[in-house]
C-alpha cells in the first residue's frame, strides 16, 4: 500500500515539474524581447553619456551599429586594429 502512495506522489511531482517548466519557458519567451530592448536602451544611453560628458563630443553626433557577418569578422578586426590602437 505504501508503494501506491509513492507512485502517485512521483507522478504528481513529474506533472508539477512539467507544468512549471512549461510556464518558465513561456515567461522567458515573452520577456526576452523586452529585456533585450532594455539592454539596448541602456547601451545607447551609455554611448551618449560617455561621448558627450566624458569625451566632450558635441551632442549632435550619430552613433551607429554595424552588423558584420561571421566570415568577415576577422577581416574587420584586422582592418580596425591599426586605426583604433
Amino acid at each position: 500500500m505504501g508503494t501506491h502512495f509513492q507512485a502517485s506522489g512521483t507522478n504528481w511531482i513529474l506533472k508539477l515539474t512539467g507544468a512549471l517548466k512549461t510556464e518558465l519557458l513561456q515567461l522567458a519567451r515573452t520577456n526576452f524581447s523586452e529585456s533585450l530592448q532594455i539592454l539596448v536602451h541602456l547601451k545607447v544611453i551609455r554611448l551618449f553619456v560617455e561621448s558627450v560628458l566624458r569625451y566632450g563630443l558635441p551632442a549632435d553626433y550619430i552613433g551607429m551599429v554595424v552588423k558584420v557577418s561571421i566570415e568577415k569578422m576577422t577581416d574587420l578586426i584586422l582592418a580596425e586594429d591599426p586605426i583604433l590602437a
